[in-house]
């Protein structure tokens, strides 16, 4: 038996759990706005991109002062970057930073996917904004979570060293390399959180030969 909330948390997409799902949503008011856009996560970590960009759309339109609309923005272009909409994507994590700046009251990792995603893909006329949106993000109120440390870290090597700057590479890189080898978070109650699990091959790989 699967758990109540099952129904927006799964990533169950067939047409009859498509039915059962709006059916749902229709009768939960309140929460109706919060259940699309979790659900639409669900579907995204599912690989279901086109799908989840269906459901944020309409959590866009239906719900567009909603407290969850920073981290929609940010999942709408986590999806395009997905499937290679760049532009899109590009224009989608612009759109959930200047939403947060607006809306100061909600901070999601727009600051450290932005520049990740401008390293991934290589988009070095980006390089000045994404280490300023790094450099923003980074004054906040942020864990120190290895993962985060490592993405950071990472971008700087790669920006430094595609600008020519080997011994700042070199330094980012060590770092990234420390976070990726932390075995625990430096959360007293929650060790195994944030820890760097599966990088992207090609990053990492460029990352220990800059590290040297």
């Amino acid at each position: 038996m699967g758990s109540r909330d099952d129904w927006f948390r799964s990533a169950a997409w067939a047409a009859t759990d498509q039915e059962e799902f709006f059916a749902r949503l229709a009768r939960s008011r309140k929460s109706a706005a919060q259940y699309l856009r979790i659900k639409a996560l669900s579907l995204q970590q599912a690989a279901l991109f086109v799908d989840a960009l269906e459901l944020l759309s309409r959590f866009l339109q239906e719900y567009p002062g909603h407290f969850d609309t920073a981290q929609a923005l940010l999942q709408q272009a986590q999806c395009f970057s997905a499937l290679g909409r760049l532009e899109e994507a590009e224009a989608g994590f612009r759109h959930a930073l200047r939403h947060e700046q607006s809306h100061g009251s909600v901070q999601t990792l727009a600051w450290i996917d932005f520049p990740w995603f401008i390293v991934r893909h290589g988009r070095r006329h980006l390089y000045s904004e994404a280490l300023s949106v790094l450099d923003a993000g980074e004054k906040g109120p942020v864990l120190p979570l290895p993962t985060l440390r490592y993405q950071s870290a990472a971008t700087r090597a790669i920006i430094c060293a595609d600008r020519g700057d080997r011994a700042q590479a070199r330094h980012f890189a060590r770092m990234a390399l420390e976070a990726a080898a932390a075995t625990h978070s430096g959360l007293s109650y929650h060790g195994s959180i944030g820890l760097v699990e599966n990088p992207d091959p090609g990053i990492h790989e460029r990352i220990r030969s800059l590290a040297g």
